[in-house]
């Protein structure tokens, strides 16, 4: 299970140079999936408050449905760094598109 790609959306209010996790557990690959060799992909749209918590995930697209439980789980506890510019401003946060690879490699 690797994250694959995480980007800030173009569409995001908040514009940034960066903006690191700080914590994310990754989804467990479901035992099920994995006894079976079945690799896939999910892309989710996250909204991050200025706070740096997740307040939104949305999939976008998922190649396999039995993995999307664990990974709307685990993006819901990532943080993200607090943006030094939305302290004192009307930001609304930051949304990013992240790529997450189930693969058995």
């Amino acid at each position: 299970m690797t994250v694959a790609l995480v980007t800030q959306a173009k569409d995001s209010p908040a514009r940034t140079a960066g903006y690191p996790l700080s914590a994310f557990p990754l989804p467990a690959y479901p035992s099920e999936m994995a006894r079976a060799g079945i690799t896939g992909e999910v892309t989710a749209r996250v909204v991050v408050g200025k706070d740096g918590r997740v307040r939104n995930v949305v999939l976008t697209n998922s190649s396999q449905r039995e993995f999307e439980a664990g990974v709307v789980a685990a993006i819901k506890l990532w943080r993200f760094c607090e943006l030094p510019e939305a302290r004192n401003a009307d930001l609304k946060g930051l949304i990013v598109d992240c790529v997450l690879q189930f693969s058995l490699e």
